[in-house]
């Protein structure tokens, strides 16, 4: 039988994503990623983090612009994370529309801004492991390894960078679905479960490339 680390020689990520925190980690093809038109498209039709951000659009690369990353690479990690944050589901099918909703019950709003803040700190969480995941990629010999995020930028309250530098610059990364990434469709043909909307606390996907 051959032995599997030669098989999939990025076993150890998918290791060291477990032990980072990750609840699944899933080895796929590169062009496993499914990356649609429409889902940059959607982020300019009520996202509230469009235009607020140096890493969504419209100022991140466009999805064929990412189409065109994408085939330079070999291979891609899809980490699932698990907050610990919770909402009913009530809260969970309409948060858009609690979040602008000016007239929405008080208790709804508290609810709401008590899940965005320990949604928030899970994220940074988060975060930091896809950095670290990277960076154990690039020490083992990948050079090109670059982790997408799960969400939005959280390293800053507020993007610094659009009105002049990046207060992050070596940890700024772009995420997956501000790129055009069907994260429902990728997780799906690689075999996770994600469920949308979600029950209780939702799952946040972050991709490594890897060469």
């Amino acid at each position: 039988m051959m032995n599997r680390s030669l098989q999939n020689p990025f076993q150890f990520l998918e290791a060291y994503a477990n032990v980072a925190g990750a609840v699944e980690s899933r080895l796929i093809p590169a062009d496993g990623i499914v990356v649609e038109n429409r889902g940059t498209f959607r982020c300019n039709s009520g996202c509230p983090y469009y235009g607020t951000s140096l890493v969504c659009p419209p100022h991140s690369p466009t999805p064929d612009e990412f189409r065109s990353v994408i085939r330079d690479y070999s291979h891609a990690l899809l980490v699932r994370f698990q907050t610990a944050a919770t909402a009913s589901d009530e809260i969970s099918s309409s948060l858009l529309k609690v979040m602008s909703d000016p007239t929405a019950p008080s208790d709804q709003k508290e609810e709401l801004q008590v899940f965005f803040s320990e949604f928030g700190e899970d994220c940074k969480k988060f975060h930091h492991a896809m950095l670290n995941l990277e960076k154990s990629a690039f020490t083992a010999g990948y050079p090109f390894a670059v982790a997408l995020m799960p969400g939005p930028c959280v390293l800053c309250d507020t993007c610094t960078g659009l009105s002049g530098s990046c207060a992050h610059p070596t940890k700024r990364r772009f995420p997956a679905d501000a790129l055009g990434v069907n994260l429902l469709k990728t997780a799906k043909l690689a075999g996770m479960e994600i469920i949308f909307p979600f029950h209780t606390s939702p799952s946040s996907f972050g991709i490594l490339l890897i060469d």
